[in-house]
């Protein structure tokens, strides 16, 4: 048995129930990817899908940031070598954007996530 409550527009999930603000749950997601975007619905705690998509796009922009940093060094010597890898990095970043605007649920997002994000 779980309880859970919104603090500050999140999610808390416990064990025990320590007062009469808490609500019981019946059904965890078992993928905590997406905790960030954990609503309380009746008596379940589910993903609310767009929140996860921001987080999916903050992800992605991470890694698309971490793949171009060392392509921008090496621009700054040989900018012929280096713009072509850049560019596909960010059409490879497009890619990845159209495909977590076009999911319609969180389960086709978790896909999505934890096989080029992950």
């Amino acid at each position: 048995m779980a309880y859970a409550k919104t603090i500050d527009g999140y999610v808390a999930t416990r064990s025990t129930q320590p007062d009469d603000s808490w609500t019981e749950v019946t059904s965890l997601p078992e993928d905590k990817v997406f905790r960030n975007a954990f609503t309380l619905v009746g008596g379940a705690v589910v993903e609310d899908l767009t929140i996860a998509k921001e987080i999916a796009h903050e992800e992605r922009r991470a890694k698309r940031d971490k793949d171009l940093a060392p392509l921008d060094r090496q621009y700054t010597y040989a900018p012929e070598v280096a713009e072509p890898e850049r560019k596909k990095v960010r059409d490879d970043n497009a890619l990845l954007q159209a495909e977590i605007d076009g999911v319609a649920t969180v389960e086709d997002l978790k896909g999505i996530y934890h096989a080029s994000l992950a």
